[in-house]
């Protein structure tokens, strides 16, 4: 009788996930807590401390390359010396925009060594767009190489008073500013040790900018979303959710100038020692060959990814057959009606699908094994204790009725918002709190910053 109601109970209320949940979740925001408080302390710390701990073990696989720990520390080191030598000094911006490599990583593992702040620039954007990126963050440089110098080039008349640093040789345009060339011959000039940079980010705490990544810019000009040290390294807590750790290797294809590759992706490895097998860009044709053959347990994606997956795979239904040993998937905006064929199809034994933007202060989470049928499609998902904890108490969100054309929320005659009924669209929302993760950080723009928050949302939240 009493185990008959407590498995109905815990079916109907889902207390076993919640308490599964919050294990899983409560030590990395407790962690993420205690760097919080440390008078000094940056992303750079972060990976000394991963360096220390997994040494020799690899970080980066990319096309038959293999960079261990420990060579992309040296590799980002001689970087950092390069950056000094080009008298970036601690708090101004270096834009970095190249395609996925190793390199990219260790260019602003470099900058954050030096407490020079990193502008991720989406490479595919040029002209007026590109020097509008470059101008909003106020880069004193910008990294790029040999497959991103055409589009530099569609703004170079936009980039005066920029120095432009060409990774890997020459380019072979002409620039108005003649670009300074490093490769790897000029680096093993450099010293690969870097004890001294800690000076360099005495005054730099956890709570501060790391640098910038870009919003899409399909209403207007692209705006530059700040991201902090401690919010890049929650993002890598989201794996969490998944046990990754140094026995792991995530794949991803997605571009490192977004959140999602470049913070999600990278942070999950660099703070557990899991390794990142990179690839430069999408393929539905490689994608699952790529993943067995490196032997990868966990791959990312995005909404459009997986639905080109599975379109690729009801035409070629032998790539359902390739063998793999993922454990997991983790990424965003997987649509309702291809979710069945791409974890069924695919084999794959859980899906940690998360709702949330890059300059947003919440997300949610939704943990979907194989057997949860009822899960598949929902943004986020959670029990009792997760809507009464979480929602009520801790990150009190909501959903309120929006005007999709106008973008801003319906409000009564009262002037206030007014939250949607069960099942109506709606507009999610997380209270602006004066806590590392509760804080909207918005972007270099005030007006765009002010207009993305919601002020007067209810008798109870001023915003």
């Amino acid at each position: 009788g009493a185990a008959v109601l407590g498995a109905l109970a815990n079916q109907r209320l889902q207390l076993s996930h919640d308490v599964w949940l919050g294990c899983k979740m409560a030590p990395a925001l407790f962690n993420a807590m205690l760097r919080v408080k440390k008078a000094r302390y940056s992303l750079a710390d972060v990976w000394q401390e991963s360096v220390a701990r997994f040494g020799d073990h690899s970080f980066v696989l990319f096309e038959h390359r293999r960079m261990s720990y420990e060579d992309v520390e040296h590799v980002a080191n001689q970087m950092a010396h390069f950056l000094r030598q080009q008298t970036l000094q601690p708090g101004e911006v270096c834009a970095l925009m190249m395609e996925n490599k190793p390199e990219y990583i260790c260019w602003w593992l470099a900058m954050a060594k030096i407490g020079v702040k990193a502008a991720l620039v989406n490479y595919n954007i040029t002209g007026k767009g590109l020097g509008h990126c470059v101008s909003v963050a106020d880069c004193r440089a910008l990294v790029f190489d040999a497959g991103t110098e055409a589009n530099l080039h569609t703004a170079d008349a936009l980039l005066t008073g920029v120095r432009l640093i060409s990774w890997g040789g020459p380019p072979r345009l002409s620039f108005s500013s003649s670009p300074t060339v490093v490769d790897y011959d000029l680096l093993l000039s450099l010293p690969y040790q870097g004890e001294e940079f800690a000076e360099l980010r005495k005054d730099i705490k956890f709570t501060d900018l790391f640098g910038y990544i870009y919003t899409s810019g399909t209403t207007g000009l692209p705006k530059a979303a700040k991201m902090t040290h401690a919010k890049m390294y929650t993002l890598g807590t989201i794996g969490r959710l998944l046990s990754v750790g140094p026995g792991d290797i995530l794949y991803t294809c997605l571009p490192l100038y977004h959140s999602a590759g470049g913070a999600l992706g990278v942070m999950c490895c660099l703070v557990s020692g899991a390794t990142l097998a990179l690839a430069k860009r999408f393929s539905a044709t490689r994608f699952f060959n790529e993943i067995s053959q490196l032997r990868c347990t966990i791959f990312q994606y995005i909404g459009e990814l997986g639905r080109y997956l599975v379109n690729y795979a009801r035409e070629h239904p032998e790539v359902c057959k390739i063998p793999h040993k993922l454990r997991g998937a983790v990424g965003n905006g997987l649509r309702p009606e291809v979710w069945d064929e791409f974890q069924d199809k695919f084999n794959i034994p859980v899906v940690v699908e998360f709702y949330g933007s890059t300059e947003g202060n919440g997300a949610l989470m939704n943990y979907c094994r194989k057997s949860d049928l009822e899960k598949r499609g929902a943004v986020g998902r959670g029990g009792f204790a997760f809507q009464q904890v979480c929602g009520a108490q801790v990150m009190k969100f909501k959903i309120l009725k929006f005007d999709v054309e106008n973008e801003e929320p319906i409000r009564g005659a009262d002037g206030f918002c007014m939250e949607a009924a069960l099942g109506e669209p709606g507009e999610l929302i997380f209270p602006i709190k004066d806590l590392p993760w509760k804080k909207f950080e918005g972007y270099t723009d005030a007006k765009a910053t002010e207009k993305k928050a919601i002020f007067r949302m209810s008798s109870g939240i001023d915003q």
